[in-house]
C-alpha cells in the first residue's frame, strides 16, 4: 500500500513538471501571441502606438483586440478614422496631410460589416468621434459570408445596433471567462507547444512583437496604419501571378450580395450625416490579371456594389473614390505586389 501511494505521487509529481515545462515555454515563447490574457500584449501594442512608437510583428498578434484597446485610450475627439479590411491599413497620416493625433486606422484583417458595426460600437461605447470617416468598400462587407473572427467583439455591434434603434443598451460579455479558458487550453497545448519549438529554431528566443527600434518585419505605424516588411513590398509580378493561379478564384466569388447588409450600411452613412461627419467611401483597385484570369462580369457582387453606391454621388458630405477597376486608376501589375 505505501509502495503504490508512493508510485502515485511520483506518477503525480512527474505529469505535474510535463505540465509546468510545457506552459512555462508556450508562455515564454508564445509565438503566436495566443496568451493575451497572460500577458496582455494587445494593451502593449496599443500603448506603444499612442506613444509614436513603431510596434513590428514576426507573427501578428490579434489584430482586433489590439484595435480594441487602441480604441480605449484614443482621444475623444480627432479629425479622421479610416475603417476597413487589409487592402486600406496601409493608409497613413502622411498620406492624408495630417498630423500624429489627428488620425487613426482602425481597419484589421478580413473585416466585414459585423467589424464595422463592431468598431463603431466600440468608438460609441468608448466616447470617441471623428469629423471624417473613411470605408473599405471590399466586397466582404457586402457579402453573406462570414469566418467568424468578429465574434469576440459581437457584444459592441448589438451595442451599436441598439443605438441605431433608438434603445438603451449594456455591454453583455463573457469575454473574459471564455478568454481564460482558452487560454489554460493554449498554455498546456502540445501543438502550441510544438509551434513554439519551431519559432524558437528559426528565431531563437526573439519575441514576435518588437516595440520600438527600426526592424525588417510588418509593423504598425504612430497612427496604428500597417506597414508590410520590405521583402513583401519587393514582391514581383511573377509572384503576383502566383499568387492568381494559386488562390485567385477566393477574390472573385460568384456570388450576389446580402440586401440586408446594404440596408444596415446605409443606416451607418445615414447616422453619421446627420451628425454632421464627413465621409470617404474608397473602392479598392485590384490586380489587371486577378480581372484577366477571372472576369468580373462572372462576379455579380461587384456591380451590385457599384450601383448601390451610386445613390450617395450627389451627397454633399460624402466623396467616392477609387474603383475596382484598375485601369481606371492608371493601375498595371507592376503597381501590386500581390493578387489585391
Amino acid at each position: 500500500m505505501k509502495n503504490e501511494k508512493k508510485a502515485w505521487i511520483l506518477l503525480f509529481g512527474f505529469v505535474f513538471i510535463i505540465a509546468a515545462s510545457l506552459g512555462f515555454f508556450n508562455l515564454t515563447l508564445d509565438s503566436a501571441n495566443q496568451l493575451h490574457f497572460c500577458k496582455n500584449n494587445e494593451k502593449k501594442v496599443a500603448e506603444a502606438i499612442m506613444n509614436g512608437q513603431p510596434v513590428y510583428f514576426i507573427n501578428h498578434p490579434n489584430e482586433r483586440l489590439c484595435k480594441e484597446e487602441l480604441i480605449k485610450i484614443l482621444p475623444d475627439h480627432f479629425d479622421t478614422v479610416a475603417i476597413g479590411a487589409s487592402l486600406l491599413m496601409t493608409v497613413n497620416k502622411e498620406m492624408l496631410g495630417l498630423e500624429n493625433g489627428e488620425f487613426y486606422n482602425l481597419g484589421v484583417s478580413g473585416m466585414n460589416l459585423k467589424d464595422y458595426m463592431n468598431t463603431l460600437g466600440m468608438m460609441k461605447y468608448y466616447g470617441k468621434e471623428a469629423d471624417n470617416y473613411i470605408f473599405l468598400l471590399h466586397i466582404d462587407v457586402f457579402l453573406p459570408n462570414d469566418d467568424g473572427r468578429n465574434e469576440i467583439q459581437k457584444q459592441y455591434g448589438a451595442y451599436y445596433l441598439d443605438y441605431l434603434n433608438g434603445k438603451d443598451s449594456q455591454i453583455k460579455s463573457n469575454f473574459l471567462f471564455n478568454t481564460v479558458k482558452d487560454e489554460l487550453k493554449t498554455f498546456f497545448s502540445v501543438s502550441y507547444f510544438q509551434e513554439n519549438l519551431q519559432f524558437y529554431r528559426e528565431h531563437g528566443l526573439r519575441k514576435s512583437i518588437m516595440i520600438g527600434g527600426n526592424h525588417l518585419e510588418h509593423h504598425y505605424m504612430s497612427d496604428a496604419s500597417w506597414v508590410y516588411s520590405e521583402e513583401y513590398q519587393s514582391r514581383s509580378v511573377k509572384d503576383v501571378i502566383e499568387d492568381i493561379k494559386n488562390g485567385g478564384a477566393e477574390y472573385m466569388p460568384k456570388t450576389h450580395v446580402d440586401k440586408e447588409n446594404f440596408i444596415l450600411f446605409d443606416r451607418i452613412i445615414h447616422d453619421l450625416l446627420k451628425q454632421g461627419k464627413k465621409i470617404i467611401l474608397y473602392f479598392p483597385p485590384y490586380c489587371p490579371s486577378l480581372y484577366a484570369a477571372y472576369p468580373p462580369q462572372n462576379s455579380p457582387c461587384f456591380k451590385e456594389i457599384e450601383d448601390f453606391i451610386s445613390r450617395y454621388k450627389n451627397e454633399k458630405n460624402i466623396t467616392i473614390l477609387g474603383s475596382f477597376y484598375p485601369q481606371k486608376c492608371g493601375l498595371s501589375d507592376e503597381n501590386f505586389y500581390d493578387a489585391r
